[in-house]
């Protein structure tokens, strides 16, 4: 009976979220249960505040974390944080809590993005958006591509 219940309750969420009944988070990652969900060739325009989680390792960080799934090997994925009102920090992490990369500035001195590059083999990967300053709010653009030979 209670699989049966957590089923209705899975496909519920499934349904409410598609249905625009509000924001759908994924498993929780570092403390913070507002995982969102993310696919390649998105683009995702968001803002930090003090409503998002707080950096694991900066309490006074604000960070926004997105879930990335995997399913073929890519040798080179660019995922990139443009700079729309925050200066933006990315960190890409395995959904274990390993960091594989962070940036701040793609060109050193200047805020204009962040971006991480690397092979990624199948898996789930958590992209973290954060700032470069303590207590910093607000616009980013998150976007992530498949660079093809």
């Amino acid at each position: 009976m209670r699989a049966r219940h957590l089923s209705v309750l899975a496909l519920a969420l499934v349904v409410g979220a598609c249905a625009g009944a509000g924001p759908f988070y994924l498993p929780s990652f570092h403390g913070c249960s507002q995982v969102m969900p993310y696919r390649f060739g998105e683009r995702i325009y968001a803002e930090l505040s003090p409503d998002d989680c707080t950096l694991r390792e900066n309490p006074y960080k604000w960070v926004d974390y997105y879930e990335l799934e995997v399913t073929q090997t890519i040798d080179e994925a660019r995922i990139r944080a443009g700079d729309e009102g925050v200066d933006p920090v990315l960190i890409l992490y395995r959904r274990d809590g390993i960091e594989l990369g962070r940036n701040d500035d793609i060109t050193l001195l200047l805020n204009t993005s962040a971006r991480v590059q690397r092979r990624l083999t199948p898996g789930t990967y958590i992209i973290a958006v954060t700032s470069a300053a303590e207590d910093m709010t607000g616009d980013y653009e998150l976007s992530a591509t498949v660079e093809r030979d």
